[in-house]
């Protein structure tokens, strides 16, 4: 809870984790109420940047036709 709170007053708007049995399910509860504005971004699988976008859309996976040709 400590480490939401101060997210949380410090305005960080994600937090990176492995733990998504506690402070993901937290977290997300926390902001799904209105409470914080706070994300978090699991870890235990591989790193997408995408995380980042504001909707947490991800990406398809596609390749980019510039990066298909090298």
């Amino acid at each position: 809870m400590k480490l939401m709170a101060q997210a949380s007053h410090e305005q960080i708007s994600f937090i990176l984790t492995e733990d998504a049995s506690t402070l993901q399910k937290y977290c997300d509860r926390l902001r799904h109420s209105g409470l914080i504005q706070t994300r978090t971004i699991t870890l235990k699988e591989a790193f997408d940047a995408n995380a980042f976008n504001a909707d947490g859309q991800r990406g398809f996976g596609f390749i980019d036709s510039d990066e298909s040709d090298t």
